[in-house]
């Protein structure tokens, strides 16, 4: 059996409020994200190719308005024949979303769906779950492990039971060390 290759041409290329980066490497070439999912194809036709992003995994929550902003980006490559086939939600999330109550689908599923109405498959890449609280502490207890394996487990429960969620990649060799927004790494016990 042959498994299909995947390729993640774009990454990142959103910045915080879903507006093309102008740091981005590529910026000063005209319509550079369509360009490159070209480009990758004509190197690779049989490969899948991806654009990859942080901030965009929640369609009603904390990143809505980012999210939102990628799935017009790709809707837009998709009506004008860019060879776009899946997006990858970098899933670094914490603990404080399970203990701030949110929905166990937190728009996850609707993001999803809403993907395959397009034609677009979706992977959740990166995921990790750090112990964090409101505050930005945490103390790594047998509490904070369980919500962790809560966190994991709705999120691969969702990509599970979605047809259009091919793959769930975790991040990093093991659960040890893990990164979040602010750019620390938090130590697991």
């Amino acid at each position: 059996m042959q498994y299909p290759q995947y390729w993640d041409v774009v990454n990142e290329a959103l910045d915080d409020n879903g507006n093309l980066r102008k740091d981005h490497v590529f910026a000063k070439v005209p319509d550079f994200v369509c360009k490159s999912f070209k480009w990758a194809h004509e190197a690779n036709p049989r490969a899948k190719l991806f654009i990859n992003d942080y901030s965009v995994l929640d369609r009603d929550h904390w990143s809505r308005k980012k999210s939102d902003a990628l799935y017009e980006l790709v809707k837009n490559l998709k009506n004008r024949g860019c060879p776009i086939h899946g997006v990858g939600f970098q899933t670094h999330v914490t603990t404080r979303y399970i203990r701030d109550n949110l929905t166990p689908d937190w728009g996850v599923r609707y993001n999803i769906q809403r993907y395959a109405k397009i034609g677009v498959e979706t992977h959740m890449t990166e995921v990790d779950v750090a112990c964090n609280k409101k505050d930005g502490t945490c103390s790594w207890n047998n509490d904070a492990k369980l919500l962790q394996g809560r966190v994991y487990r709705q999120l691969l429960h969702i990509c599970l039971t979605e047809p259009n969620c091919k793959a769930f990649v975790t991040w990093g060799f093991t659960d040890k060390v893990a990164w979040n927004p602010s750019g620390q790494m938090l130590m697991y016990d």
